[in-house]
Formats: C-alpha cells, structure tokens, sequence
C-alpha cells in the first residue's frame, strides 16, 4: 500500500514538474516570438527610407517648382518681344528694310502669344483661374499667324531674290532670322514642341526618342475645342 502511494506521488510530482516546464518552455518561446516580432518591426521602421523612391518631391513642392517655371517663362517671352528685335536692330546697325519689318512683326507676335499663354497657366495654377477663355482668344489667331509666318518667309526670300528690296545684307540676314523665329515660334505653340533645353526631363525624353510632342499650347486647344 505504501509503495502504492509512493509511486503515485511521484507520478503526480512528474505531471507537474511536465507541466510546469511545458508551461514554462510555452512562456520562454512566446517572449522570443514577440521579440523577433519586434525586431523585425524595428529592422522594417529603420529600412523603411532606404525601400522609398528616391528623389520624390512633396505635391506643395512640385507646385512650388511649377510655378516658379512658369513665372520665367511668361517673363522670359514678354521681354523678348522687345528684345530680340532691338538686338536685331542692333546688330544691323538699324539699317533695315520693309523685308525686315514684315519679317519681325509676326515675330513679335507669337511671342507675345507666348507670354499670354504661359501667364494664364500660372495664374490658373497659382490663383486656381481658368485659363480656358484666354487659350479660346489664343486660338483665334492661329490662322492668321500662320499666314503671318509664311508672309514673313516670303518677305525673306524676296529680300534676297530683288534687287534694291532690301537696304543691305545685314537688312537680308536680320530679315531671315526673323522669318525663321516667326516659324520655329508658331510650330512650338500652334503644333509641336520644339523647346528641349530649358528643361530637363523635356530633353531626356526627346534624346531617349520620344520625338517632338504635342505642345502645351495644342493640347489645351484641342481640350477647350473639344469640350
């Protein structure tokens, strides 16, 4: 009887001390677990800037950037109205021609369609104004600076055809130049972009071979037309 309750003693104290080391093998492998879970969270937090896009700006930044662009260029192509001529005027020593006035006129004129255009995209982006009223006015005058830029070609080649037409060869050259901005000026606006250098991204894809896009311009015509 004694060694009867002898052994069933120490089978009682076995189941226990069993018990207690599962249960304390349980809560030993329970702490590791939330440990690693843990770190892992911390190893995921500290690797989380390295997983990130680089070079991503914020939306206030880009828009900062944006508009700051479109500030120099609205800028850029109003005080050009003046000054490319008088440089032209300039280097010919004024001694220009009817062929050089007819020449620089449309000129003048797409630049300063250029300025209107880009001024009205930054107010609409600075100020939230509907730029669509003026890109309406805008694209009124395409027909009609067409023409003027092939008036101006023309002026150009009669320049250097007619005798006595022209005042001199720099009033021909001053003519020519003119007649070529007047043209590459409303490709740019009126069709494709031909501007590349003053930004970057534009020159990557033109060299990468994305070709010569649409123009802002175009794009907002066919947008306002369309609509």
């Amino acid at each position: 009887m004694s060694v009867r309750a002898g052994g069933a003693a120490r089978a009682f104290i076995a189941m226990n001390t069993g018990i207690g080391a599962s249960a304390a093998l349980a809560c030993q492998t329970s702490r590791k677990q939330r440990f690693s879970a843990k770190r892992i969270a911390l190893e995921t937090r500290t690797k989380m800037p390295q997983l990130l896009p680089m070079g991503k700006s914020s939306p206030t930044n880009v828009r900062d950037a944006l508009i700051k662009r479109l500030t120099s260029y609205w800028k850029m192509e109003a005080g050009n109205v003046v000054l490319v001529p008088a440089i032209m005027l300039f280097l010919a020593s004024g001694k220009v021609g009817i062929a050089a006035f007819v020449a620089i006129m449309p000129m003048m004129a797409l630049l300063a369609v250029g300025a209107w255009y880009w001024r009205a995209k930054l107010h609409q982006i600075e100020r939230g104004i509907s730029p669509d009223k003026t890109i309406m006015k805008i694209a009124t005058l395409n027909m009609p600076l067409a023409i003027a830029s092939l008036v101006a070609v023309s002026a150009c080649i009669t320049a250097w055809l007619v005798p006595g037409l022209a005042v001199g060869t720099a009033d021909r050259w001053v003519a020519t130049a003119a007649a070529i901005l007047a043209v590459l000026e409303y490709i740019n606006y009126y069709h494709r972009q031909l501007q590349h250098f003053d930004h970057l991204a534009d020159w990557k894809r033109l060299l990468s071979g994305g070709g010569f896009r649409k123009s802002q311009l175009r794009q907002d015509i066919d947008r306002v037309t369309r609509a």
